[in-house]
């Protein structure tokens, strides 16, 4: 999962949650409070071989 703030840094996890737990959680910087944030998420299978495309998502 990827979150951006645009004009900021990037914050992202490269190993979340199992696809299965249908959610994630993240921390985001103070700073990131009241802020226009897009967010991307992917996945990749169990074995790392396999990865999704990334696909932009509402929060």
């Amino acid at each position: 999962m990827l979150r951006l703030n645009p004009g900021g840094k990037a914050v992202y996890v490269l190993n979340g949650a199992k696809r299965s737990s249908g959610q994630d959680e993240m921390e985001l910087p103070a700073s990131y409070a009241g802020k226009e944030l897009h967010c991307y998420i992917a996945f990749k299978s169990s074995d790392g071989k396999r990865v999704s495309n990334s696909v932009w998502v509402e929060v």
